[in-house]
């Protein structure tokens, strides 16, 4: 005797009859895709914890964070490039200027190269009023504490938050190029790549954002 399964009912060829399926059988689909959503959702968990972990130890030691001018800061190619759709919402959400509560950025020292820019005198002659009052107000703030000294005239690589720093910007030069409530220093976390790690970083950015 051969019996064919399908929606829910089982076709016995030898007595040419419809029985209902098993409810056992439906329960053990039923609970077979449950488990496998469980450790989906458990193995996206992991993963998080592993990657904030990560995060957590690559921070700059002594330095936990910084508020930092976005014209301090330079967008890195191998973060992930900005969507139209998304660079436009968080165009939006900018309207009133930077607010405290907003996401941080992750900055470092260095690029994905693990090189380092300075800030040439050219930069800050082509940058605003406003962002060369903010700079000095930063190079200032670096002077209260020693372990600040090496972050004196240094950009900051965006590691995550290239979106909203292209976006910020934008709106600033366009919209309130001589407001100064949008000129303001953002939240940023001092992190520190090294070559054995910076593929794992950045994969943690990304994991992070999802």
């Amino acid at each position: 005797m051969a019996t064919i399964q399908g929606g829910g009912l089982e076709f016995v060829d030898d007595q040419t009859k419809l029985v209902p399926r098993r409810m056992e059988d439906a329960t053990i689909d039923i609970e077979s895709e449950a488990g496998f959503e469980s450790t989906a959702q458990a193995l996206r968990k992991s993963l998080r914890g592993t990657h904030f972990d990560i995060l957590q130890k690559a921070h700059y030691p002594g330095v936990f964070e910084l508020h930092i001018p976005l014209c301090r800061m330079l967008p890195m190619p191998e973060v992930r490039i900005p969507l139209k759709s998304d660079v436009d919402k968080l165009k939006g959400e900018f309207v009133n200027g930077y607010r405290p509560g907003a996401a941080c950025f992750y900055v470092a020292l260095k690029n994905f190269a693990l090189m380092e820019k300075d800030v040439a005198s050219s930069d800050r002659e082509a940058w605003s009023d406003l962002w060369k009052e903010e700079d000095r107000l930063f190079e200032e703030m670096l002077k209260t504490r020693p372990e600040f000294a090496v972050f004196s005239n240094k950009y900051f690589y965006i590691w995550d938050g290239n979106h909203r720093h292209f976006a910020w910007m934008e709106v600033i030069s366009q919209t309130h190029p001589t407001n100064k409530v949008f000129h303001q220093p953002v939240r940023a976390v001092i992190i520190v790549p090294l070559m054995e790690t910076r593929h794992i970083l950045l994969n943690a950015m990304t994991d992070l954002n999802k």
